[in-house]
């Protein structure tokens, strides 16, 4: 895991680079290095795991490049996996010669001095994110978003995509809510002195041609467990109670992990009812008995500070309740010497996780579960129906040719919690690894039906594959990893949220159009956890000096 930052054009100022790459120094902090030539910047910082240290950036035949991420191999022509050796310049070779077939996380640009060009790229999942911003004389690039914010001339905001947050909680494109700044992910970039050109990619995985078994299941999920416990890492487990966590903690136990450090958050209103590890119910003789547990409460007079804090970190507005929740883990495994946690992200996208699937079957068509009536009408009153009808129709063309909604949510949803876990956990020097990403498990999991993965109580394949394991606990409900409605409502009366929202967020929508919106969210009837969320995080951004305020109306 690592951090890049470059700057593509002659004519930048040198305190461009600088600044940037001194803003991601925490995603590294173990060793550091700089190119420069009268073209290109380009530094890496790197949090090292596994592989001796080398030069940084990396030096290769095709030129110079910055890496980030962890690559543990891929697939040949048979579908067979070959694992790729330790060493930064073994795993940087893996992305650029298989492509999709890459087994692992990674961003990294390539810099060519010969035909003076960066190549910009990014795993399908955007696990580990990279963004860039085209400014009139130069192109900056950057792990995270809140750097390329920083000094570098205007913040102004992007309304269609703005829109496309509030309507539908994240991007339709690589175009950021910020003018000039896009993501890395549905298209690789490259830069050169003729400009930007993209170049597509597929990020939706092939489906296996037929539904594995339990044992298969678990077979490939034990593998991809195993191979994310390597390294030379203090490792730690983001530990919630619900089906993933637990089968996270089964299969490290029965691996024989020692010395885990096991971290529960819990907010006012949680669900969890894991308390100590024993809970789990464990096999007796087992090394989750080196294990420790750490438990993390967040209160509400933690929350908005949390939130403003983690805010300024994603840099950018955010649906997500669960940012400040990320931030508490990402703490709290730093005090407990982590350098790296495992998480669960991906089972909900692909094996039928929210309760809220289950409505699709009665709907007309797979994107009518993105429709809501009364979010539209806030939308419409915050953008105008020309706004919203527009994103609408964007929506339409972008996914309306899918027929399985998993394949939408894995654009719409699952991007920006991996994102967020990076941002988090990266803020304090640690590494998120995701193993029911590897491995070729969401594949598999395409390989079901989305009626056979959503029939309540959901994820019934994993639960199938773990009930003789986990026993009742694989048939627990979803434990949901984000504040309770109650809580954000309970937060609007606190530190003068409301009066806030209005003051910021009014110089960009209109004082009354605020002031309804606002008054929306006072009742229960008409409360959008989603919109709160925006325009809490909007109001901070605005606060913190980070957007220039941009009225759409």
């Amino acid at each position: 895991m690592c951090g890049i930052a470059g700057v593509f054009g002659g004519d930048s100022p040198a305190s461009v680079f600088e600044d940037l790459f001194a803003d991601i120094r925490h995603r590294g902090p173990d060793n550091s290095g700089i190119y420069r030539d009268s073209l290109v910047k380009l530094g890496m910082n790197r949090l090292r795991f596994r592989g001796s240290d080398i030069r940084l950036p990396i030096r290769t035949d095709q030129g110079v490049a910055a890496f980030n991420g962890q690559v543990y191999g891929y697939f040949d022509d048979n579908g067979e996996h070959v694992a790729v050796p330790d060493g930064l310049l073994n795993e940087l070779s893996v992305p650029e010669r298989r492509g999709a077939c890459t087994d692992g996380m990674y961003a990294y640009s390539m810099y060519d001095p010969r035909d003076e060009s960066i190549v910009l790229r990014s795993d399908p999942f955007f696990i580990k994110p990279l963004f860039y911003r085209e400014d009139s004389r130069h192109v900056s690039f950057c792990s995270e978003l809140a750097p390329l914010l920083k000094g570098h001339g205007g913040r102004i905001l992007r309304p269609e995509s703005l829109c496309e947050l509030f309507a539908f909680g994240w991007y339709l494109t690589d175009k950021t809510c910020f003018e000039g700044i896009s993501a890395v992910w549905k298209n690789d970039v490259v830069l050169g002195t003729s400009g930007v050109t993209l170049l597509g990619k597929s990020l939706i995985p092939a489906a296996a041609c037929e539904p594995p078994g339990p044992g298969d299941l678990r077979d490939r999920i034990r593998t991809s467990v195993s191979r994310s416990f390597r390294g030379e890492s203090a490792l730690g487990l983001a530990l919630s109670g619900g089906l993933d966590s637990s089968i996270l903690a089964w299969e490290l136990n029965d691996i024989g992990a020692e010395n885990l450090t096991c971290i529960t958050v819990t907010s006012a209103d949680d669900q969890t009812d894991i308390r100590s590890i024993s809970d789990l119910e464990l096999p007796s003789r087992g090394s989750w008995r080196t294990w420790k547990h750490s438990i993390v409460r967040l209160d509400d007079a933690d929350f908005l500070d949390t939130f403003r804090e983690s805010t300024l970190m994603f840099g950018q507005p955010t649906t997500m309740s669960s940012l400040p929740l990320y931030l508490g883990l990402a703490k709290a495994a730093r005090e407990n010497g982590v350098r790296a946690m495992l998480l669960g992200e991906g089972v909900d996208e692909y094996f039928g996780g929210y309760a809220s699937y289950t409505k699709a079957a009665t709907l007309g068509r797979v994107l009518d579960y993105y429709r809501h009536a009364p979010r539209e009408r806030i939308v419409a009153e915050l953008f105008g129906d020309t706004a919203l009808g527009e994103c609408q129709r964007k929506f339409e063309a972008t996914y309306g040719a899918l027929t399985d909604l998993r394949a939408i949510d894995s654009q719409v949803r699952l991007p920006r919690l991996l994102l967020r876990s990076d941002v988090c956990l990266m803020s304090q020097s640690i590494e998120g690894r995701v193993p029911f990403l590897h491995n070729d498990i969401p594949a598999m999991a395409l390989g079901y039906s989305f009626d056979a993965v959503t029939r309540q109580p959901g994820k019934i394949p994993l639960r199938q594959a773990y009930e003789p394991h986990l026993g009742k606990r694989a048939r627990n409900p979803k434990i949901r990893f984000k504040s309770s409605d109650d809580m954000l409502m309970r937060c609007l009366g606190a530190q003068q949220l409301s009066e806030r929202i209005v003051a910021r967020c009014g110089k960009v929508f209109g004082t009354q159009r605020i002031e309804r919106t606002v008054g929306a969210m006072k009742s229960r009837e008409t409360f959008d956890a989603d919109v709160l969320c925006l325009l809490m995080s909007l109001t901070f951004l605005i606060e913190g000096g980070v957007v220039d305020e941009y009225p759409i109306h």
